[in-house]
């Protein structure tokens, strides 16, 4: 909750896990959404049905990810 109050207050690019304590990545992601930081959500378990609800730019890696798909993601958000 404390990532949400900051990025609120502005920020680049949120990278979270899926699965955390307190709150989903998914649901911190719907408490920024509005402030149009694009996102990349790492996962063990493959994308959550509740992606498409999301109305910023998401990129979503399943665990382990390589650094180069690290990169790719992290670029393909930034660029667009």
């Amino acid at each position: 909750r404390a990532a949400a109050r900051q990025l609120n207050e502005g920020g680049t690019l949120l990278i979270t896990d899926l699965s955390m304590e307190g709150m989903s990545g998914v649901e911190l992601v719907q408490a920024i959404q509005h402030t149009g930081v694009p996102c990349l959500i790492f996962t063990g378990h493959g994308p959550p049905p509740e992606l498409g609800e999301l109305t910023t730019r998401v990129e979503v890696l399943t665990k382990p990810a390589l650094p180069a798909q690290i990169r790719a993601a992290v670029a393909a958000l930034l660029d667009a």
